[in-house]
């Protein structure tokens, strides 16, 4: 059973609610899962328990990091059954947290990154299709200054966007060519995503 809300209060419980889907008839074409940070200290529970260990740090140094990152490529693998076997899509939700990277071009820089541990975070941005980063859009607008100075100031639209391309400053990715940024919203995703699979046309010359 799930506690309050319906909320999952442990691992066992997401694996077995995944196997339902996997191994009954339903009607279900949409599995999300909400939120990944939410489900990643179940996991480090479950290993735990498994382990006979008090918490995640109690084993051997990343020992336990270790052993929560090959546990979501399991997780995720049975993830992807219910694609293929079910024809169900699947939608992943994560908070996210701001990093110290040292990029080689830009020097120290704040990252927006997935909010779990680096070594699960790479193994999820890894594995799955997309990775989508949702902000609000800005706008940049020059401003005077006295003495001839200006200074660039950001005004927030209120229109909030996926952002589907990485870059310096965030984690996103996709493997459907989508423009860099889609409205937040499904149908536009899903309007994109089609648009990306049409076949390409090509241009031939008359000479």
């Amino acid at each position: 059973d799930f506690g309050p809300q319906g909320v999952a209060t442990g691992y066992d419980q997401v694996n077995e609610a995944v196997e339902t889907l996997l191994k009954t008839d339903h009607t279900y074409r949409t599995l999300v899962i909400d939120s990944l940070d939410h489900l990643e200290p179940l996991i480090w529970a479950y290993i735990c328990a498994k382990e006979k260990k008090e918490t995640i740090d109690k084993f051997g140094y990343q020992e336990g990091y270790n052993t929560a990152a090959l546990e979501w490529r399991v997780f995720l693998k049975r993830l992807a059954q219910l694609r293929s076997e079910k024809n169900m899509s699947i939608v992943l939700i994560a908070h996210n947290q701001q990093r110290k990277v040292d990029d080689p071009e830009y020097g120290q820089l704040d990252r927006h990154d997935l909010k779990l541990h680096p070594k699960s975070a790479g193994v999820v941005a890894e594995v799955v299709d997309c990775v989508f980063f949702a902000k609000h859009k800005i706008n940049v607008r020059k401003e005077e200054k006295s003495f001839g100075a200006t200074r660039n100031r950001g005004i927030d639209t209120g229109e909030r966007v996926l952002v589907t391309t990485g870059g310096p400053h965030y984690l996103a990715k996709n493997r459907y060519n989508l423009p860099n940024e889609i409205n937040l919203n499904y149908s536009a995703f899903t309007s994109a995503l089609a648009e990306s699979k049409k076949p390409k046309q090509e241009t031939v010359a008359n000479g």
